[in-house]
């Protein structure tokens, strides 16, 4: 039960995590022009 939860905040967590960091990558290549 609690490793299904922790999977399921892990999945989450990634989900936030990728469009932040392509936010950020974005960000540095407009700051690099």
């Amino acid at each position: 039960m609690t490793c299904v939860i922790g999977i399921d905040i892990a999945k989450h967590t990634f989900d936030i995590a990728k469009p932040l960091e392509r936010y950020k990558y974005r960000t540095k290549a407009k700051l690099a022009n």
